[in-house]
């Protein structure tokens, strides 16, 4: 069942255009003083390294902005989008280990941001995913926050086995006992080792 889905804001998009024309603005300019070396109109140039870029990246922007989508269910936080290559990923809430809310001065005045979400397997540094151009950032870093607490206690609730850590001492005993079961293993795998 969906929780909650949603999309980047249109701002963004407002963003990379205006990026996109800056560059184009730039590749024109080079244009331009190609043209200019080579004896040619210095106009032409520039309009033949400003319209196809900017073409080419406007163009882009419009097919591959509208594929990006967001939603968050009772599981997962799944991420879909592209033109020619369609990627949709699910990250399962469970494997979250945490989340970031980033913005930019730019960002901030636009009331929109990126979510980064770690899991395990990406280490603290480089995100699993990140869910960009986010509106009210903190409301859905709360939500996805709040149903993974809801599906960790619904697991806790029912039968899983769960550890409970009160104090130093129960941290150092939980330690020592799966110190003790890695020992056991290496053991057995020793013992397999030598018997082939």
């Amino acid at each position: 069942m969906k929780i909650k889905e949603f999309t980047p804001s249109k701002k963004l998009k407002s963003i990379w255009i205006a990026s996109g024309f800056i560059g184009s603005i730039l590749l024109g300019l080079l244009g331009s003083g190609i043209a200019l070396a080579a004896e040619l109109n210095g106009a032409y140039g520039f309009l033949f390294g400003f319209l196809i870029p900017f073409i080419l990246i406007t163009g882009y922007i419009s097919l591959y902005f509208p594929t990006i989508r967001y939603s968050v269910d009772d599981e997962y936080v799944t991420c879909a989008s592209g033109v020619l290559w369609k990627v949709k990923r699910s990250i399962p809430l469970d494997k979250i280990t945490n989340i970031d809310v980033r913005q930019g001065p730019i960002e901030r005045l636009l009331g929109f941001g990126q979510i980064w979400i770690f899991t395990p397997s990406t280490g603290s540094n480089i995100p699993e995913e990140k869910l960009i151009g986010t509106e009210d950032p903190y409301a859905i870093k709360t939500l996805i926050i709040d149903i993974s607490n809801n599906r960790s206690g619904d697991a806790k609730n029912g039968g899983s086995e769960s550890i409970t850590i009160d104090s130093p001492e129960s941290s150092i005993a939980v330690l020592r006992e799966i110190l003790t079961t890695l020992k056991s293993i290496d053991r057995k795998m020793d013992q397999r080792q030598t018997r082939e």
